[in-house]
């Protein structure tokens, strides 16, 4: 239904659902005057939320001039993607566990030494391509010995405290 208030008393389109929300979900053009939270001429979908700013919602903004951000706001840890001029954030946690689709993994292990290998959940289809860096004292140098489709072997020149790594998957295993 269209309404001359669906969020904050912006004009929009709103989706009435059968549920007792506080906000229901709705898109609305950002044209409050200084650009309100979302910026001057974005264009906003929420989704609905129990209780407005803090039981936790989805926004889709996309703004003028080309950025974006597809998130979760309030209740809890934020997580989404923001585009912003040439930055691409990612924010939230990669789960513990991985599946066999997953393109890319993050993840550090702490008090390694100078050598070891990581495995990790279900074996995919596709090769993975490791980017590693270490933490130590003074200079170290590292390298990938040998890689599959779930685990990594790597070594380096002297004890590390911390292996950061970005594991990409591609190629055929």
């Amino acid at each position: 239904m269209l309404s001359e208030g669906v969020y904050s008393g912006r004009p929009g389109t709103q989706y009435r659902t059968s549920l007792s929300d506080q906000l229901h979900p709705c898109v609305f053009g950002e044209g409050v005057s200084g650009g309100g939270s979302y910026g001057l001429g974005a264009l906003v979908a929420l989704s609905g939320e129990q209780t407005i700013n803090s039981s936790g919602r989805a926004t889709l903004a996309l703004r003028r001039g080309g950025d974006f951000e597809l998130q979760r706001e309030f209740a809890g840890e934020a997580r989404g993607i923001v585009g912003s001029g040439v930055t691409l954030s990612l924010f939230g946690r990669f789960p513990s566990g991985n599946s066999a689709g997953d393109l890319v993994r993050v993840g550090r292990i702490l008090g390694v030494s100078s050598g070891g290998s990581l495995t990790w959940g279900t074996p995919g289809a596709s090769t993975l391509y490791p980017v590693l860096s270490a933490f130590a004292a003074g200079s170290r140098s590292l390298a990938c010995t040998g890689v599959s489709s779930s685990s990594f072997n790597w070594t380096a020149s002297a004890d590390v405290s911390q292996l950061w790594f970005v594991a990409f998957r591609g190629g055929s295993s």
